[in-house]
């Protein structure tokens, strides 16, 4: 017999009311085609790979049974949006980057009380058009829950709205069920071979699928925000030095402008195809340095704040000063983390540093100056890969 949730029917009728009367607004401006919805008796656990900050609008859109979404817990800080999605929607808070037993109890409280649950594995969305890595812990889950595990793939959203971008570009999304998986197939699954069958259901390149099929994304400003995305000229080889204004980036140091096009390709090819070969080779370079820098800083950045994140939606002042980050630490003015000690850094929006330290504590960066947050987690997972 299924437990109530407390709000379980406030939560389904939200969910109902929003369908109907928002999620047609955000069908029409992806263009966005759901596929077949699956036969199945909830509950259910479904999981999708993460494009943009509106996927829980394309899933509602995709699924008519009500879902219950596991969404960042910084985003159930805000004051009003915060409330709205707990007391209305009964969303599922997660401690981005860092395993958190309360989300597992959550999903599994909302299961057993017959909610359909909606998890987004990666967690983040991608900068570069492709899916991203998610938690082991994940196929565990899936497995320990004893529901039908339902995989649902969103492609082309990232062009339509990237990470780093302005405004919903007219092209085209799709959405389709990947996978239904009964409890009793997965129960005769490991979790890692249950990781591996999400991670190929949801996986998606971007740019893979516009050599394929190529599809114009129109809309203004196209380049505009890429800078939170791209960190290196190639031309001249500064970090910090592009800005991104209309359709075009430019570096200030050596003058490079490559125009972004309807496809999400540099005209010309240069300096690279697309995006995602810049973000690949500014990531090689990266590693480079890294290997080679034998101690000495890698990056900084000045004017940087840091926050140690108290109850709700405390921001508690707990350094100011040049952010520095070398292969053993990172610095934000006489505030010091050794690496080893910090168990994740993701980011929150385009640039908003998230640190989780070993023992417990959280905190937030913000920059008063124009800021890549990128290049710090890509030295971060470079030298996590390292060490194994």
């Amino acid at each position: 017999m299924a437990q109530q949730v407390k709000g379980g029917r406030r939560h389904a009728l939200a969910y109902r009311v929003a369908r109907a009367l928002v999620t047609p607004y955000f069908v029409r401006r992806f263009n966005f085609h759901t596929g077949a919805e699956p036969d199945i008796a909830g509950p259910f656990l479904l999981v999708i790979n993460h494009v943009t900050e509106l996927d829980f609008m394309l899933a509602g859109a995709a699924f008519s049974a009500p879902l219950a979404f596991v969404v960042g817990d910084t985003l159930l800080t805000a004051p009003v949006v915060g409330w709205l999605l707990r007391v209305l929607f009964g969303m599922i808070p997660k401690n981005k980057g860092i395993a958190d037993a309360g989300t597992a109890m959550g999903i599994l409280r909302r299961l057993r009380g017959g909610q359909n649950v909606c998890l987004f594995p990666e967690g983040n969305t991608c900068f570069d058009g492709r899916t991203g890595p998610f938690p082991q812990g994940t196929g565990s889950l899936a497995r320990a829950v004893g529901v039908p595990l339902v995989t649902y793939r969103i492609s082309g959203a990232y062009l339509a709205l990237p990470r780093w971008g302005r405004g919903i570009r007219t092209g085209r999304t799709c959405g389709q069920v990947a996978g239904v998986y009964p409890p009793d197939k997965l129960k005769a699954m490991t979790p890692g071979e249950i990781n591996a069958l999400i991670a190929r259901d949801l996986s998606v390149d971007a740019y893979a699928d516009q050599m394929a099929s190529p599809v114009a994304y129109r809309g203004k400003k196209r380049a505009e925000g890429l800078e939170h995305a791209l960190y290196l000229c190639p031309g001249c080889g500064e970090i910090g030095s592009l800005a991104a204004r209309d359709d075009a980036v430019t570096c200030s140091a050596c003058g490079l402008r490559a125009v972004l096009d309807e496809y999400g390709a540099f005209e010309g090819g240069k300096p690279h195809p697309h995006i995602q070969a810049w973000t690949d080779s500014q990531r090689a370079w990266l590693h480079k340095r890294v290997l080679a820098a034998q101690g000495a800083p890698v990056l900084e950045d000045q004017d940087q704040t840091l926050y140690e994140r108290g109850e709700g939606r405390q921001l508690l002042p707990a350094a100011r000063g040049k952010l520095v980050m070398d292969a053993q630490e990172l610095a934000v003015g006489e505030k010091r983390f050794a690496l080893s000690e910090l168990t994740s850094l993701e980011i929150y929006r385009k640039n908003i540093l998230l640190l989780a330290a070993s023992d417990g504590k959280r905190y937030q960066l913000h920059s008063k100056k124009p800021f890549n947050a990128l290049k710090y987690r890509d030295m971060f997972n470079i030298l996590k890969a390292e060490r194994r």
